[in-house]
């Protein structure tokens, strides 16, 4: 067992000797997911820099799942949120080491809502069930260790304010991924 761990220490220590620096027109595509309240959720994004310095745009689609609840019935029920996203961020290069990156965004996103609960329940229900269409504000902070030249991993936190739903008026959402860069 020893001998395995100093064996995996060694390679990831190797691989994050090729770490990726920023430079003008450097694209990445990162997938990650995490917990929300009562739920989870999973992202795709794909984010551009658009100088050496640490300007980003940066667009994402997200899937959410989170349990609900009617209190009169106490009968629980599926909420799912899928929306896209735009943002513009700042990458900080280097600050807990040489190959590590801490980015920040914020941006506005546009989601559609889907229910899942019995029809009869439906009256019952105080919210926009008829018109799932919602809109909002995001942003996040993302720490990222560099492995190779192109792979990194993350840690992220997300905050969603959504200005129309009723169900999902602001999320928190937690998690981790891996990030893929390419020019």
């Amino acid at each position: 067992m020893q001998k395995f761990f100093f064996i995996a220490i060694f390679i990831l220590g190797s691989l994050s000797c090729n770490g990726q620096f920023r430079y003008s027109g450097q694209s990445a595509v990162s997938l990650y997911g995490g917990g929300v309240s009562k739920g989870f959720f999973v992202n795709a994004s794909y984010q551009r820099f658009l100088n050496e310095k640490g300007s980003m745009i940066r667009g994402d689609i997200d899937y959410t799942s989170r349990k609900q609840h009617i209190p009169a019935l106490d009968t629980p029920f599926d909420t799912g949120i899928v929306s896209l996203g735009a943002a513009y961020g700042y990458s900080f290069n280097e600050i807990f080491g040489e190959f590590t990156f801490v980015h920040l965004w914020a941006g506005a996103f546009g989601a559609k809502e889907t229910y899942d609960f019995n029809e009869a329940y439906k009256h019952m229900i105080v919210g926009n069930t008829d018109d799932p269409v919602t809109y909002g504000l995001y942003g996040g902070i993302e720490a990222e260790l560099h492995l190779t030249t192109n792979i990194s991993l993350m840690a992220t936190y997300l905050r969603w304010q959504n200005f129309k739903s009723d169900f999902a008026k602001h999320m928190n959402k937690f998690g981790g991924g891996v990030k893929f860069y390419f020019k």
